[in-house]
């Protein structure tokens, strides 16, 4: 009977600590996250399949490599305002699994807000932080955005802060690529 018992814990236990590490805390939906950024402004959903073309020029606005190219489609789905901005979801592999942010980008190209949904992060955590966030606010593409340098990342968690700055490096670059692209030719 004890044998029986001490298998069930054991068991009881390694799933726990499975489960603990599979699921993702949610801090916040898409529509909360909308809601919050934008402050309830309808907002125009355009989605945008990436072009070849269009990834090198989002992986040479910094210098490094920020989306590879797959087999897959790499699809965005931009949510623009007339005044508040536009806002984009980016993914971003953590040290323990993906960190969803979503992020506002003012029509003068800068960085607005940032929220982060969800995450998988054990010591990563504050990452959520507005202390954290509020690095970032104001950066633009002609920004260094660099942890250790204008950035200062979470003691204990330097793979979490370093994928929140390229969450915002290829958000800043996507919506360069694309939307201002595509404001500068309707101009035309």
């Amino acid at each position: 009977m004890r044998k029986v018992f001490m298998f069930v814990f054991l068991f009881s236990v390694s799933v726990i600590a499975v489960a603990g590490n599979v699921f993702a805390d949610q801090f916040a939906t898409t529509d909360q996250g909308m809601k919050d950024m934008l402050d309830g402004t309808a907002a125009t959903p355009k989605q945008v399949t990436l072009t070849p073309e269009q990834i090198k020029a989002v992986n040479d606005i910094f210098k490094q490599t920020l989306i590879v190219a797959g087999k897959t489609p790499l699809v965005y789905t931009f949510y623009t305002t007339k005044d508040a901005g536009t806002t984009i979801i980016e993914k971003q592999m953590g040290k323990w699994g993906i960190i969803t942010t979503m992020l506002l980008i003012g029509t003068d190209g800068k960085l607005k807000n940032l929220e982060v949904l969800s995450l998988t992060e054990k010591r990563g955590k504050p990452i959520v932080l507005r202390p954290f966030l509020s690095q970032f606010i104001g950066k633009g593409i002609d920004d260094t955005i660099e942890v250790g340098k204008t950035i200062n990342g979470v003691t204990g968690a330097t793979i979490s802060s370093k994928a929140m700055v390229l969450t915002v490096k290829r958000a800043l670059a996507v919506y360069n690529v694309v939307i201002e692209k595509n404001k500068a030719e309707e101009k035309k």
